[in-house]
């Protein structure tokens, strides 16, 4: 795990920056940096998850965050009990799903999606199963150690009820970002530069009226939320 959380931190500026240009009329800049925002914290997921390094952000990774969750997809396939080409294959159903849709008609979709993320409930059960993968990935002897050892078996219990706390919320904001940045991707370029042939100013074309304009309070609201939920369980152990 590489020191990761000043991407976090913009992220955090970036989101209020998207706030601020939102309230003040600013709509293409305000989608820049809620782009901005997502793309970052899913940076900071892959370094912190181990499954890419910094040198790999500017090469690699670029704006194409999407390769980080198949990444942290591939990495967990141990736990959610699926191949390469099964996560390959739902990932890219879906973004083709988005992609051969107009956005206008796909809103209301993708609307209904955020909300039932929120909804997901992770069972207890699976959470503990989830535990055991990951002590036992670790450290194979650690049950062993624990039966032997009263303070590391306090320490242990402790740390699996924050575990149980935070996971959820976790999982829920990690697919909230990954679901999100599928759409604002696209734009990281238009939204900066003259659009089209006309080589339009942008403000003309992200009008109140644009779609993507339309969802910014949303995806503001469920990229904080992410945002808050990442923290909340990566630093639950400093708590």
């Amino acid at each position: 795990m590489e020191n990761s959380f000043t991407l976090l931190d913009i992220a955090y500026d970036d989101i209020k920056a998207s706030k601020l240009l939102y309230k003040n009329d600013l709509l293409p800049q305000s989608i820049f940096y809620l782009q901005q925002a997502v793309e970052k914290s899913i940076k900071q997921l892959g370094l912190y998850n181990g499954v890419i390094k910094r040198s790999d952000l500017q090469k690699e990774i670029g704006h194409k965050a999407d390769k980080i969750f198949k990444k942290l997809a591939f990495a967990t396939k141990h736990i959610i009990n699926n191949n390469e080409q099964d996560i390959i294959n739902d990932y890219n159903k879906l973004s083709q799903l988005i992609k051969n849709n107009d956005l206008e008609e796909f809103k209301e979709v993708i609307k209904k999606a955020l909300d039932a993320y929120h909804r997901i409930e992770i069972s207890q059960e699976l959470v503990e199963l989830i535990i055991c993968e990951i002590i036992k990935k670790e450290n194979s002897d650690f049950y062993k150690k624990v039966k032997k050892n009263q303070n590391l078996e306090h320490q242990y219990n402790r740390m699996k009820e924050r575990f149980k706390k935070y996971f959820p919320d976790y999982i829920k904001s990690v697919m909230i970002l990954f679901s999100i940045n599928l759409i604002v991707s696209d734009y990281v370029s238009t939204v900066r530069y003259p659009v089209g042939d006309k080589f339009e100013n942008p403000a003309l074309f992200f009008d109140p009226n644009h779609p993507l304009v339309q969802l910014i309070p949303i995806y503001i609201k469920n990229c904080e939320f992410a945002l808050k939920g990442i923290s909340d369980f990566q630093l639950m152990n400093n708590y």
